[in-house]
């Protein structure tokens, strides 16, 4: 049940043994498999470059300073963390199986949080001038539910992102169904899908023009570049909330209630982008350079494949405690088994059945969920009065942000005074 598992982790150790011959680094301290796992245990969320070092010095019974750590980092090309992910992907059809049928595929964007030297290679700096944002398009496979690509971009469309991605590195499979959210919708953009061949869901927006409110299920013509086409927009209401898809799937293995669940089924995209935040550095990165912050993101696709691989195999062994559709696996319990030592294992030493069972036993937590859970979107993490105030350049009060900043206190004379003097 596990083999693939196995092989896979042996295939990864076996890249990095071979490439290492063409790793060149001056001061020869640090390996092409060192410098790969610093990058890869770097991308957890709150490991520092000191504590990466001390894992691994600890493990391979070494005393290698940090520096010479980050300097191997940099000699490793970007070329190499794509290879290492493409054999994580070749992997797809020995996990899962040959299939046939369409598959779901969501599409959204998030944003990150860089260092504000990004400024110099075009990243849109932030209004306090501290920092800037990049844009980070997700591209998900819903059916299978693990991230196809992860792309950084210096602007902020997503509907761009997302044409220049398809034109310049996927290669469309005309089964598949594209969902996106309701930021992606134009008619230039629907017309550019239906001229690739893609078969998509979008949302729109309840104010557009095209959208007859009394219809549930319409087809209606526009007009792209002087191209007529025929889309159909449905319509379903969820808690008295009109929700209108357009899309171009027709006929009745499409009914309104296959349409909604495939929508439905985008959100899997959201909780991804959720997982690896949590987890890993995407949302907030100190790299100067937007190549290193490219290796970061290869890493995290590299453990979230893992985790989903590791995940759909307890799920297929008849001897796992899963009894139901609504017992779901704790994914961020066992990506901090991923990170604890079971990536170091992988490259340093050949990987055994043993060692795979050993991760699941101790990492794999299942908990109950229920259907239809829904939870409102909050920050888990506290506001400190040391952010309020640099962001608001002064405190709060009553609730709102203060326009005029705490005055200053006058210093106070520690000089003793005598009493008489005062009289």
């Amino acid at each position: 049940m596990y083999n693939p598992i196995v092989r896979l982790s042996n295939e990864l150790k076996k890249f990095v043994d071979n490439e290492n011959n063409s790793f060149r680094q001056r001061e020869r301290l640090v390996s092409l498999k060192d410098a790969i796992l610093f990058r890869l245990l770097y991308s957890k969320n709150g490991n520092t470059q000191e504590c990466v070092r001390s894992i691994i010095n600890e493990y391979i019974g070494n005393t290698t300073h940090r520096s010479n750590y980050v300097k191997a980092d940099k000699a490793v090309e970007l070329n190499v963390y794509e290879k290492l992910y493409s054999i994580v992907c070749k992997f797809d059809a020995q996990i899962y199986g040959k299939y046939s049928g369409p598959i779901i595929v969501a599409v959204d964007g998030t944003s990150t949080n860089m260092n504000i030297e990004l400024a110099n290679e075009g990243y849109l700096a932030n209004k306090n001038g501290d920092s800037v944002t990049g844009l980070i398009l997700g591209i998900h496979n819903v059916t299978r539910n693990y991230p196809i690509a992860l792309e950084l971009v210096k602007h902020k469309d997503e509907r761009r992102a997302f044409l220049n991605f398809i034109n310049g590195k996927l290669t469309i499979n005309p089964n598949n169904i594209w969902v996106f959210d309701r930021g992606f919708y134009s008619l230039e953009f629907v017309g550019q899908l239906i001229s690739k061949n893609m078969k998509f869901i979008c949302r729109l927006k309840i104010n557009l023009d095209i959208i007859d409110k009394n219809k549930n299920d319409t087809i209606i013509a526009i007009e792209v570049g002087g191209n007529k086409h025929n889309v159909r927009i449905i319509k379903y209401v969820i808690n008295d909330n009109e929700y209108y898809l357009m899309t171009n799937l027709f006929g009745n293995d499409y009914s309104i209630d296959i349409l909604k669940e495939l929508y439905f089924e985008r959100w899997s995209v959201e909780e991804l982008f959720k997982l690896l935040k949590s987890n890993t550095n995407l949302a907030r990165s100190k790299e100067k350079d937007s190549d290193s912050i490219k290796k970061s993101i290869y890493c995290q696709l590299i453990i979230a494949k893992l985790t989903t691989y590791i995940e759909h195999c307890y799920n297929k062994d008849p001897h796992n405690k899963i009894k139901n559709d609504y017992q779901i696996i704790n994914r961020s319990n066992l990506i901090s088994g991923l990170y604890s030592k079971f990536i170091l294992q992988m490259f340093y030493k050949k990987m055994l059945l043993k060692n795979v069972k050993l991760l699941i036993k101790n990492w794999i937590i299942v908990h109950n969920s229920s259907p239809g859970r829904s939870f409102q979107r909050k920050c888990n993490t506290p506001y400190l009065k040391w952010y309020i105030k640099k962001y608001y350049k002064g405190y709060l009060k009553d609730g709102e942000p203060t326009k005029k900043k705490p005055k200053k206190r006058k210093p106070k004379n520690n000089k003793l005074k005598d009493p008489k003097l005062d009289k």
